[in-house]
């Protein structure tokens, strides 16, 4: 038994795979994006830790010169 495929056939596997590869796209940017976004916000977060860290250094420096009398 031999199976044919018909011209029927093969349109709508064309179909079905630029709905996927359009699905895969926008799938894609979306993802791209998103990526950005979370970079951009690590990135303020590094920023905001490593202010609030050297303000801290500063506060205990300034503490420890309090406390020995060298302010």
């Amino acid at each position: 038994m031999m199976n044919l495929v018909t011209t029927s056939d093969l349109g709508a596997n064309m179909t079905t795979i630029d709905q996927t590869e359009a699905r895969l796209n926008t799938h894609e940017e979306i993802c791209a994006l998103r990526y950005d976004s979370i970079c951009a916000r690590l990135k303020r977060l590094e920023n905001m830790g490593v202010t609030v860290a050297g303000t801290i250094i500063l506060l205990l420096i300034g503490i420890l010169l309090a406390l020995l009398g060298l302010k």
